[in-house]
């Protein structure tokens, strides 16, 4: 069984030489669906033998499923420019194609945040990202989130996807921002009360900081509490602002 490893990439030069390191031993065919960058990312991935397709961004669910298109195995990884999959994930995953108990697996991803591996905050964060290429699975959801639409038995495979975040704080608020614009985008339809922007950064800051955890990662786990707050904060006040401001 083989196996092709799909990346949507843009301006991504310090993330996607540690992201591709980490399967080029496992993987048949890597296809990188780049963004037209104007930085070295597409020199990079070519440098592990990546086909590279630059094509400009058309949302982040109709870029996947192009990702998905252009793979030509068995089994198809999808992966992120800013993750790495680990050595014990990486022997899973070629114990799933070998197998092939199931048609779709979960990945768990960890973030490393702030020069540390967080071990409770932004966890569980579970993805559907390995899937047989002909079972009729295909990307959804609402940009910025997708996900993999898929009916049927999954399975779950031990490992972890790394998660390297964010390079440092500012990258992290400027992403926040960015991403909020998106999700504003693509929810006009939603409408949005004063109550719904006070209340709901409280329940995100007490769900992330409490019920998952991330207290036990101390300061850096304050901070990624206090984070998902902020996104939630912007995001619905990115849309009040559209709905009341016009």
């Amino acid at each position: 069984m083989s196996l092709s490893v799909a990346i949507m990439s843009f301006n991504e030069e310090h993330n996607i030489g540690r992201c591709l390191a980490t399967v080029k031993d496992i993987a048949d065919e890597i296809v990188v669906v780049d963004s037209l960058s104007t930085d070295r990312t597409i020199e990079i991935a070519k440098s592990y033998g990546a086909k590279v397709y630059s094509e400009p961004f058309k949302g982040h669910v109709a870029q996947q499923n192009s990702s998905l298109d252009k793979c030509t195995s068995d089994w198809v990884l999808f992966i992120d420019c800013d993750e790495a999959v680990s050595p014990e994930l990486a022997v899973s995953i070629k114990q799933a194609i070998t197998t092939g108990r199931e048609q779709v697996y979960i990945l768990s991803r960890r973030s490393f945040y702030m020069g540390r591996l967080l071990r409770h905050a932004w966890h569980p964060d579970s993805k559907l990202r390995l899937m047989k290429r002909n079972c009729g699975a295909r990307f959804a959801g609402q940009d910025p989130h997708l996900y993999l639409k898929w009916d049927g038995r999954y399975g779950m495979l031990s490992g972890n996807l790394i998660h390297y975040s964010y390079k440092d704080f500012d990258t992290h608020m400027n992403k926040m921002l960015w991403l909020s614009k998106v999700w504003k985008g693509s929810h006009t339809g939603k409408r949005v009360s004063g109550f719904d922007i006070f209340i709901l950064p409280v329940v995100a800051f007490f769900k992330a900081f409490i019920l998952k955890g991330a207290v036990l990662d101390g300061t850096r786990g304050l901070i990624a509490a206090y984070s998902s707050a902020m996104a939630v904060y912007t995001k619905y006040t990115y849309l009040w602002e559209s709905q009341n401001m016009g």
